[in-house]
């Protein structure tokens, strides 16, 4: 459900229209899980379609096992299907069966990579020459370096060629320090429209609401999912999916709870984090949105049982403040973390529903 977001689809039509007119390149839509970089996508690709473009859809996968290149080939096998034995070959270069590797010969693996990307990009020209072309790589926190390269190296070329790629990524994600994609997104940035995609406001997610449950929301109800969600519209529309189960008037339903969609996306985002740290976003959560940095370095009153340790933090002078994290669903950490872990709070008890500030 897409909601709001003029700026973006503005910004993405116009990326399409340039890429049919001859001047394609490529767009990045960047934001954390559930800011709808996916539905952004799927809408260029329907416009693109109403246009007269072909468009191609490749997803990198998160897990092991899949091979390098794994998006691109995606794209290439869909293309080649349609267009003849020169798909066929960049498809056989892609994952690594052509006759020069499977021979064995011996050659300077750099320049191997180089006739990689060539071929590759050369195809898409090629391709795009014939009708334009539309490519969404999605989930590119998740792709692997030769996809990343290859994206780099083919960004260089489409600048006069009637194709457009449109790459989504989760930014808070890449921000870590050693993400093998951080560099070369970087790179690509430089060379790409870049759409970063903040959450909604108060009044777009009155409109999700409306649409979810089929009736206006009052303003204190569209404040408070807005502030538990942070505009979120993955969150936003979970919440407003609970208020629909409710089965009374929007005016007499509960805004409790954390539906288990958003309490598994906020786990996984936990996961990644050490131990100290989620510790200590778990008092942070409950004990509101601004607070000296001492309130939550403090140690609890008495050790609790339970099976995470007690939060450490760097000494801070004790004027220092801190504002809970503003990414969406900071404060629903222990909810998803007891469901996930049975680590509860300092103090031993569990807040599942509670929201503070």
């Amino acid at each position: 459900m897409l909601v709001g977001r003029r700026l973006a689809i503005g910004a993405l039509r116009s990326a399409v229209d340039g890429a049919v007119g001859g001047a394609g390149g490529v767009v990045l839509l960047a934001g954390e899980a559930g800011m709808g970089k996916t539905a952004l996508a799927s809408e260029a690709v329907a416009y693109a379609k109403a246009r007269g473009a072909e468009t191609m859809w490749g997803t990198c996968w998160e897990g092991d096992g899949a091979p390098g290149f794994w998006p691109w080939i995606q794209v290439v096998r869909a293309l080649a299907t349609e267009g003849g034995d020169a798909g066929e070959g960049v498809l056989a270069e892609l994952t690594g069966v052509t006759e020069e590797r499977g021979g064995g010969v011996l050659g300077d693996e750099s320049a191997i990579r180089f006739r990689t990307y060539d071929m590759a990009s050369t195809y898409v020209r090629r391709r795009a020459a014939q009708r334009p072309l539309v490519v969404v790589l999605d989930d590119l926190h998740w792709a692997d370096v030769s996809s990343l390269r290859l994206l780099v190296f083919l960004a260089r070329q489409l600048h006069d060629t009637a194709a457009l790629v449109i790459g989504t990524y989760r930014d808070v994600e890449v921000m870590v320090s050693d993400h093998p994609a951080r560099p070369l997104l970087a790179e690509l940035a430089g060379q790409a429209e870049l759409i970063r995609l903040p959450g909604l406001t108060a009044d777009e997610v009155g409109e999700l609401i409306e649409k979810v449950c089929g009736e206006r929301p009052q303003a204190p109800l569209i404040q408070a999912v807005h502030d538990r969600t942070a505009g979120n519209p993955f969150f936003a529309q979970q919440i407003a999916r609970l208020l629909a189960a409710q089965g009374v008037p929007l005016d007499r339903a509960l805004v409790a709870g954390v539906p288990p969609a958003v309490g598994d996306v906020v786990a996984r985002r936990l996961a990644r984090l050490p131990g100290t740290v989620v510790d200590l976003l778990a008092v942070a959560s409950v004990v509101g949105r601004r607070f000296p940095i001492a309130t939550v370095a403090a140690p609890p009153a008495h050790q609790p049982r339970r099976r995470c340790r007690s939060p450490t933090v760097p000494s801070a002078p004790p004027s220092w403040s801190v504002t809970n994290p503003a990414t969406s669903g900071s404060a629903m950490i222990c909810s998803a973390r007891s469901s996930t872990t049975g680590c509860r709070p300092p103090g031993g008890r569990r807040f599942t529903s509670r929201w503070p500030g």
